[in-house]
């Protein structure tokens, strides 16, 4: 029988020797620092001793996933995203090898405050995510920004509220200490709840709109109006083509048609006319541009321009722009588009559909960014219903842009930016400054899609192209090329000034031609001394165009007061 037990020995000896040592892996102690702001923003360390039997690689820690500002040990480290949960590579500083380590992570978590469904405060905290090895000891401290008499709850992946029996909690002033008197399993979670009040935690950190009705329009909408642009508008950008003249039967009210596809300039239209001899312009001493009729206009012209003509003057020898007939003649030529046959195809869409779908997605758009602002101000409904106008207007207005990039209808660039600005203050004061940056991303982009008026013949293409060359070409002239044409054509700056007006151009085209003084303008007269520089004959016809405007631009606003 000795000898039995001495062989049984003998052998658990020997099986002591062959047999492997399984790895014994731990986190042998977590301390968890959080500090606690008046506005839910949270500054988290956690500070961990690892034991390894053996290498571990790779070897992460997880902490929440919206965690920001994450660092290993004071630098900033390497994360990944996985079920839910941010990763921590350790990797580069601890597992490789067996032994023991200690490593320092520190991170940030915002709108760690939100509202439980009895409209309660609640402060959240996570004091542990699931850690692949077991927790043999865990204690944490978290700093509030004041006093608060509530008691706190735990929560326990493994123990669920359980746990909350073999938690040792102090509390200190503004300050609650706890540890726990178990080990924590692998992968098991500890998270910290506490309701709060409204003098701890005066703001409130989840201001965002949620989606509704309104949000789902935003979309609608702006589908709508690229889907519609997609069918009926789609139209590649045309090539510039080099070009010192407007094409061929334009003349500078006609560029707008020919290159964004819109209605005729009466102003500019009159300006040509003057160039080419059927009109003197008169500007008197009270500011008014009073338009003389030189001779009449037969069929050398346009069956468009002759009727114009004749609707402008009629029997008269005198026009005053300023009048009710000229101004309700411009607003009528605003629709017509004389060349729209030649330049669109048959089946091309309408630029001011998008317009309006655009400006209804803006509108839905605001609508929800003013019901995150508005909260439960009173008279809440009142401010999200002017929020919604405001958002409507700017999309209206951030859409013409292209219009005050290529014509002379400058401010509209100015209103574009003004409604730009509005849209980011909008989405600032909402908390989802994205979500207004995206819709003017968007308003921008179906803009410029949209500019040049739709799909265009092989004609079209190229009337557009010449328009963008004399674009540049006026924008870009040689002043030596210049001068050296004004020698063989003194009448240069006055032919090519009506298209420069029109273009928006006329003070960078006049700037080329330096401070040498011009002979009288054949077709602008103002009873002064003629001899004028480019850039004061410039100045003088923007005086002329101002007053031809002034009348048409007052004209919807009698019309609404009944004047």
């Amino acid at each position: 029988m000795r000898r039995l037990a001495a062989g049984l020995l003998t052998l658990l000896l020997l099986l002591s020797v062959t047999v492997p040592v399984f790895a014994a892996h731990s986190a042998q102690s977590v301390q968890s620092h959080t500090h606690v702001s008046s506005d839910g923003y949270c500054q988290i360390t956690l500070n961990i001793s690892l034991h390894f039997d053996s290498a571990v690689e790779p070897l992460y820690f997880p902490v929440p996933e919206k965690a920001k500002s994450v660092t290993l040990n004071g630098s900033t480290a390497r994360t990944k995203r996985s079920g839910g949960v941010l990763l921590v590579n350790l990797s580069r500083v601890a597992g490789v090898a067996a032994g023991n380590y200690t490593v320092s992570i520190s991170y940030t978590l915002k709108d760690t405050v939100s509202r439980n469904e009895l409209d309660q405060l609640v402060l959240t905290l996570p004091i542990v995510e699931g850690f692949d090895y077991p927790v043999e000891a865990l204690n944490f401290t978290v700093t509030l920004p004041g006093e608060c008499s509530a008691k706190p709850t735990f929560t326990s992946s493994y123990l669920q509220t359980s746990v909350e029996s073999v938690i040792s909690l102090e509390r200190s002033g503004d300050t609650i200490t706890g540890s726990l008197m178990k080990p924590l399993k692998d992968k098991e979670s500890l998270y910290m709840s506490l309701l709060v009040t409204e003098e701890l935690f005066p703001q409130d950190p989840v201001k965002e709109f949620t989606a509704g009705l309104d949000n789902t329009l935003t979309w609608i909408f702006g589908g709508l109006a690229a889907l519609y642009w997609l069918l009926f508008l789609r139209c590649l950008p045309a090539r510039r083509v080099r070009a010192t003249t407007a094409p061929d039967g334009f003349t500078a009210g006609d560029l707008a048609c020919g290159l964004t596809g819109q209605g005729v300039d009466l102003t500019m239209l009159v300006f040509s006319w003057a160039q080419l001899g059927y009109i003197l312009i008169h500007l008197d001493d009270h500011g008014r541009a009073i338009l003389h009729k030189r001779m009449d206009m037969g069929n050398e012209r346009s069956a468009f321009e002759v009727q114009t003509f004749r609707s402008l003057f009629g029997k008269r020898k005198m026009v005053d722009s300023t009048s009710y007939h000229y101004a309700q003649l411009y607003r009528k030529l605003q629709t017509k588009r004389p060349h729209a046959r030649d330049l669109f195809r048959k089946g091309s869409g309408n630029p001011a559909v998008v317009h309006i779908l655009c400006t209804l997605s803006g509108f839905f758009c605001a609508m929800s960014l003013g019901r995150a602002i508005a909260g439960d101000a009173l008279l809440a409904g009142v401010l999200v219903a002017l929020i919604a106008l405001l958002g409507g207007a700017a999309a209206w207005l951030l859409f013409r842009f292209p219009r005050g990039m290529h014509l002379r209808e400058r401010i509209d660039l100015f209103l574009a930016l003004g409604a730009l600005v509005l849209w980011l203050a909008l989405g600032g004061f909402a908390a989802s400054f994205l979500t207004a940056l995206y819709m003017v991303l968007f308003l921008i982009f179906m803009a410029l899609a949209a500019a040049y008026g739709g799909q265009r013949t092989p004609i079209g293409k190229q009337t557009q192209g010449q328009i963008l060359g004399l674009h540049w070409y006026l924008f870009s002239a040689s002043k030596a090329d210049l001068r050296r044409i004004s020698k063989r054509n003194p009448e240069y700056f006055f032919q090519l000034a009506p298209y420069a007006l029109a273009l928006g151009l006329d003070k960078r085209f006049a700037k080329h031609f330096g401070g040498s003084r011009l002979r009288a303008c054949p077709y602008l007269t103002t009873g002064m001394d003629s001899h004028m520089t480019a850039l004061e004959w410039s100045q003088l016809m923007r005086r002329a165009v101002s007053a031809m405007d002034e009348r048409q631009r007052r004209l919807p606003y009698e019309r609404l007061l009944g004047k």
